[in-house]
């Protein structure tokens, strides 16, 4: 896992108007304007974490541009 495809799935998200706010247990929050769309991990460990967060976000109907 590299950090820069977490880098890369954030600034996608970014670009198609998330914000991001960084939790107190070093989870970025990712909001639409006001309401929380997701959790993600600022550092991961597990090899498939940014295909299940890109599924989850898919499966919510939030697409990366």
């Amino acid at each position: 896992m590299r950090r820069s495809e977490w880098n890369d799935l954030r600034r996608k998200l970014e670009k198609a108007g998330y914000t991001f706010v960084m939790g107190g247990k070093g989870h970025w929050k990712v909001y639409d304007g006001r309401r929380l769309v997701t959790v993600m991990p600022s550092t991961t460990s597990d090899v498939r974490a940014i295909r299940n967060k890109s599924a989850e976000l898919r499966r919510r109907g939030i697409v990366p541009a």
